[in-house]
């Protein structure tokens, strides 16, 4: 066991851990020692941002996805100074392989602010498996066991735990790293799933040439909404929404929709403008509307609020009407791999059999990973009165020098996991930890 103790240990260095990094750094009146716990050899980038496929695009526009809370117009100054083919707009919505570059200039600038504020970074390659609560610190257990005062989680969630298989030629459950070139142009795949995933396998397809047939699967077939022309969000207040259940509030969003209409605004404009009020609309429901939504209109608001750009929509029109892409409301029961197919026996009873399977289901919110568990049994976290997640006060912290956000928390904070809110949760926490050190060392 190491001796020494490190300031703050993050585990997770996707978009969350990474800026949590960067604002301790940007914060801190003391040189610091960080420790940062992930596999992956660049932080940052994640699931989202480590793809190398320049068709893959955000699904917010390019100037709202500054990294800091103070400067969302960040990304685009970045962009004013690299030399693209094409420049893109603040309206536009760009390659997230663009935006992973974006991310590995902020982690080159933070490591070199540290160096110049005396502040020691140390990236740990490995997954962090337990956490275990000392008399005035945590030891976390990544490889080899290490310490530290602070503990920020921010490893994410379990990625499509629903996946039925390991991967393999004719089934994957991470679409991201299939190698598409040893799909022949004629084959036919299969889609599970309709959401962002899906339509990052439908551009790579469309890039790749494929011709062949492609079987979207999915129990509602349910796309996200297309991202209206821009427009300034439709100003709401608490006290246009008011009320302790679901009906209420649904009631009166709708009646806000129909006004905005009524004056040539769209229905995208009032979802914008509910987003600064969405955590506290959901920390004043009861848990049993809580887990009403989570339960059955999860899912829609998803398609609602998660949408995707004009060109994802473009595709899928022209797919649909030249006869590729054919879509079926249905679950699935089973998947059977055989050397020559894959045979998909559906909710309907249905089966159909293709040469490739892209399982893209995505985050499963209330399946917990090894540290989850561990941390769990030692009731060092709790998960919020409605079962997802962790349970976090209004500070992201979980237990006292334990702090986490992102995917982790939905069941707490709803909408936690787009750039802009995670940027702003990020700023919290580290301006949290930044304060209690200096407080101590005082």
């Amino acid at each position: 066991m190491g001796s020494e103790v490190y300031d703050v240990a993050i585990i997770g260095m996707g978009f969350s851990g990474l800026m949590v990094t960067a604002n301790l750094v940007r914060y801190t009146a003391r040189p610091l020692n960080i420790l940062c716990i992930d596999p992956t050899a660049t932080p940052g980038l994640g699931i989202a941002y480590a793809t190398t496929r320049p068709e893959h695009l955000l699904n917010v526009r390019a100037g709202n996805m500054g990294a800091f809370a103070d400067d969302a117009a960040g990304f685009c100054a970045w962009l004013q100074g690299k030399s693209l083919p094409e420049m893109p707009t603040p309206q536009c919505f760009v390659s997230r392989c663009l935006y992973g570059a974006y991310l590995g200039h902020l982690w080159e600038e933070t490591l070199a602010l540290a160096l110049r504020k005396n502040c020691r970074i140390v990236h740990i390659r490995h997954s962090a498996t337990a956490l275990h609560r000392e008399a005035d610190h945590y030891s976390v257990t990544a490889g080899d066991t290490l310490n530290s005062r602070n503990v920020v989680l921010a490893s994410g969630n379990t990625l499509n735990a629903q996946a039925q298989q390991t991967d393999n030629i004719r089934y994957t459950s991470r679409p991201w790293h299939y190698d598409l070139a040893t799909l022949k142009t004629t084959d036919s795949v299969a889609i599970i799933g309709s959401g962002l995933t899906a339509i990052d396998v439908l551009f790579s397809l469309k890039t790749a040439g494929f011709q062949g047939t492609i079987n979207l699967l999915s129990r509602h077939a349910r796309f996200p909404f297309e991202h209206a022309a821009p427009g300034a969000a439709w100003p709401l207040s608490r006290d246009m929404l008011r009320g302790d259940t679901l009906s209420m509030l649904l009631k009166q969003l709708r009646q806000q929709v129909r006004l905005a209409a009524e004056r040539g605004h769209s229905w995208q404009q009032v979802m914008d403008g509910l987003r600064p009020l969405t955590q506290q609309l959901w920390s004043d429901l009861p848990t049993s509307e809580q887990q009403r939504f989570l339960r059955c209109y999860f899912g829609l608001w998803n398609v609602y609020r998660h949408r995707m750009p004009p060109q994802a929509a473009a595709l899928i029109t022209d797919m649909r009407q030249c006869g590729q892409l054919h879509i079926t409301a249905a679950g699935v029961h089973n998947i059977i791999t055989t050397e020559t197919a894959c045979h998909i026996r559906t909710s309907t009873g249905a089966v159909i059999s293709t040469d490739v399977v892209f399982d893209c289901r995505g985050i499963n919110y209330q399946k917990n990973n090894t540290l989850l568990e561990s941390l769990h049994q030692q009731h060092l976290i709790a998960a919020p009165d409605n079962g997802y997640g962790i349970a976090v006060d209004a500070q992201f912290r979980a237990a006292p020098g334990v702090y986490a956000l992102g995917a982790l928390t939905v069941g707490s904070r709803l909408e936690i996991t787009a750039v802009p809110d995670l940027r702003t949760a990020a700023a919290t926490v580290a301006r949290l930890i930044a304060e209690a050190i200096s407080a101590a060392c005082a």
